[in-house]
């Protein structure tokens, strides 16, 4: 065998052996950034701290929220926050300022629920003190509706039901499962 020909062979070993070398490289870099996606179900996909989340309609804020934190799970398509607190615009007249242990977020039709809210309605002049164990707040068509024991406290009212719906538009509130009034003297 010629010296060209070893030099030849050795050449192409050389290559055979760099190109089997970069093909492992590759191939356990792909491997491991695939396990990164086989993450378990309690870890969020994206994590925020410290947020202000806006939601716009027609270019004018109908709600803003700040929360402590919020996590996102793709499966979900909800934002999970922590400890948020924020505004609710409606109208001119109308503020519906809001805090809560949690809340989620639905990002498919917008949707906001508040666990163990505590909630200020303001209409014209006068407020009104909400609290409910889970509250959801329907955008869309401007309602709020409470589930479990809920009671409503202000002007000389204490209000309680297992349900109160509010429109929020039409300034009109609805008890449901056995609702109790009690008025008292201002």
């Amino acid at each position: 065998m010629s010296f060209a020909t070893v030099k030849y062979l050795l050449v192409l070993s050389l290559i055979l052996a760099f190109t089997l070398w970069l093909t492992y490289i590759i191939t356990s870099y792909n491997t491991r950034r695939g396990d990164l996606h086989k993450k378990p179900d309690s870890v969020p996909d994206y994590m925020f701290e410290n947020i202000t989340i806006s939601q716009l309609y027609n270019g004018e804020i109908e709600f803003q929220i700040q929360s402590k934190k919020a996590v996102i799970y793709e499966k979900d398509n909800q934002v999970h926050l922590v400890e948020p607190e924020g505004i609710l615009y409606e109208t001119k007249n109308t503020i519906i300022a809001f805090n809560a242990p949690s809340a989620n977020y639905r990002l498919n039709n917008y949707e906001l629920t508040l666990t163990n809210a505590y909630v200020v309605y303001a209409n014209n002049q006068k407020a009104f003190w909400l609290f409910a164990p889970q509250l959801r707040w329907k955008p869309g068509i401007s309602v709020v509706k409470t589930e479990g024991a809920s009671s409503i406290i202000g002007s000389g009212l204490d209000i309680k039901a297992n349900s109160i719906n509010i429109d929020v538009k039409n300034n009109r509130i609805f008890l449901q499962n056995k609702p109790q009034l009690r008025v008292s003297q201002q």
